[in-house]
């Protein structure tokens, strides 16, 4: 079940990305989104970073487990950024 919900919220999103055929407008969805993936993908490092100078187990967990989910938000804008601006 949780698949099917992630595939169809990635569907939904691709809905709403291309609603309109118009390349400008695809062309700023896709920037919106390759904006958020830069800034998730970064976090991820700098949260990693971060956790190498935890100073108890709880903040060196609390840090990975945020580059952790940093990292799951990245791996949904690649392919949705492909689907946006076919090549």
């Amino acid at each position: 079940m949780r698949r099917e919900i992630h595939e169809r919220v990635f569907k939904q999103a691709l809905r709403v990305a291309t609603i309109r055929s118009s390349p400008s407008y695809r062309t700023m969805v896709a920037s919106v989104v390759l904006r958020q993936l830069a800034r998730a993908t970064f976090s991820v490092g700098a949260n990693l970073e971060e956790s190498a100078g935890a100073q108890t187990r709880a903040d060196f967990a609390a840090k990975v487990a945020i580059a952790a989910k940093e990292a799951r938000e990245s791996h949904i804008s690649i392919p949705s950024v492909r689907e946006i601006l076919p090549s």
